[in-house]
């Protein structure tokens, strides 16, 4: 979907929250000459400072987004592998997504499963 900057930031929190929420969703913004890669949504969390609660998901799928585009795919689909594979555990899960741990837990659990083939 290609939309100017405002209408983009509504969609992406739109669609953020269709799927549970500003931390689950990567997204990127395309320029003629660079590329961002972000959360999908810009929702600021600042409920969430200080209390280690937030879900890092978006931001590390999001850096999986920028290693494919850098041509880095072994690690980009590892890193994105890993993620998926600790939500799809259910064993570790911020309390977003209906679990108690902690955004480092979680990432923590992301790092031990990523396997470079």
């Amino acid at each position: 979907m290609l939309l100017p900057n405002l209408y983009g930031s509504i969609m992406g929190s739109v669609v953020a929250g269709l799927v549970g929420g500003p931390g689950i969703a990567p997204g990127c913004n395309v320029g003629a000459n660079h590329v961002m890669f972000e959360q999908g949504a810009r929702h600021t969390a600042k409920d969430l400072v200080g209390d280690k609660k937030g879900n890092p998901t978006a931001f590390i799928l999001a850096s999986s987004k920028m290693l494919h585009h850098l041509k880095l795919d072994n690690y980009g689909r590892a890193i994105k592998d890993a993620v998926y594979d600790v939500i799809q555990e259910g064993k570790v899960r911020t309390p977003d997504i209906g679990g108690n741990n902690t955004m480092s837990e979680f990432t923590n659990a992301v790092i031990s499963k990523v396997r470079l083939a």
